[in-house]
């Protein structure tokens, strides 16, 4: 049995276009670390390559400048290969893996131990680039004891045991958690790579709001587009549609369109708050508009992304991006990327 499924267009209303970073052409490859400390099989290197990550990056950080650039694609990598290795791990190993790679960028000039998996290695590459090249904003807060990077980390062992334990949580359960699976927050953090803001209006109250808005937002549309391909490799779910429609009965296409209603919701809610200047300095203007557009950029960046490499749609990507439609099939099958 199959239906087809519509993806609304949550974008109409949002006033930041597509935007490439200048220096995509540039530092367009992403393989060479990953192959040298063996982190991928032959296949799955072909995998990621399909997933466009470059892009992912260009469109997403396309305000930063060439090492930033450049450090947050490692990052990005980074991710992907911890989502990768992690994805079918037993509570234990993904909490050690979370434990190795946190450590391996708070503390980078530490040597790995013998015998770690190779994943420390490219988390502390990560860590050594950031340290030497980004703000002191940008590493104070991504590497401080308890940040968000240490939330995402420990996220994975959560997520693992939820997998053993077959546990199905409820919607508002879910997204406690998932806000820290999806790693957007760390990711918001690099924003500062360029910048100077302190941390006390880092921390201000409306500020972590904006931020949790766009981390929420990331999740929804994550979730939207990866359902699909979950469906279709008959993966253990972490998707809000699927809880939404196994929970609360909901038909599928309700269940998204429920979703993207959340997407458009706290779009408008980021654009009003946006405007509020809730900081005293005005030599940081600039900086504080540069990191707001920044986050925002990032939603842009991501749903462009999502139609427009493999990661979810594989070769249909662009039929997609144009129709927005698929369909979903019982009939469990391989798809590109994962």
């Amino acid at each position: 049995m199959s239906t087809i499924i519509s993806f609304p267009e949550t974008l109409r209303n949002w006033p930041y276009p597509r935007k490439e970073s200048q220096y995509y052409r540039e530092h367009n490859t992403q393989t060479d670390m990953i192959n040298r400390l063996g982190l991928l099989n032959e296949e799955n290197i072909k995998q990621l390559i399909r997933c466009s990550l470059p892009l992912l990056c260009s469109l997403t950080y396309s305000s930063l400048g060439e090492e930033g650039y450049s450090v947050c694609l490692d990052y990005i990598n980074l991710g992907f290969i911890i989502d990768e290795v992690t994805d079918s791990m037993k509570e234990w190993e993904a909490a050690a893996i979370g434990a190795l790679v946190s450590d391996a960028v708070r503390n980078p000039e530490k040597p790995r131990p013998e015998g770690e998996h190779a994943i420390g290695e490219l988390a502390r590459l990560f860590g050594q680039r950031l340290a030497h090249s980004g703000s002191k904003a940008c590493t104070e807060r991504f590497c401080r004891p308890g940040a968000s990077w240490d939330e995402y980390c420990m996220s994975m062992s959560e997520e693992a045991r939820d997998r053993e334990d077959h546990r199905v949580r409820s919607v508002e359960e879910y997204m406690r958690l998932r806000i820290r699976t999806v790693g957007v927050f760390p990711t918001l953090d690099l924003l500062l790579f360029d910048l100077e803001i302190p941390q006390d209006v880092l921390d201000h109250p409306m500020m972590n709001r904006l931020r949790l808005l766009v981390v929420k937002i990331m999740c929804f549309e994550n979730d939207l587009y990866s359902y699909q391909r979950e469906v279709a490799t008959g993966e253990p779910m972490h998707n809000i549609v699927d809880l939404l429609v196994q929970i609360d009965g909901m038909h599928v296409q309700d269940a998204i369109d429920y979703v993207a209603g959340k997407v458009t919701d706290h779009m408008a809610e980021y654009l009003e708050l946006s405007k509020v200047r809730f900081w005293d300095d005005r030599a940081l203007d600039a900086q504080m508009r540069t990191y707001i557009d920044g986050m925002a950029n990032w939603v842009t960046g991501y749903q462009c992304w999502s139609f427009e490499g493999q990661r979810y749609f594989g070769k249909d990507a662009d039929r997609v991006r144009k129709e927005r439609k698929v369909m979903l099939t019982n009939e469990r099958k391989t798809v590109i990327c994962w």
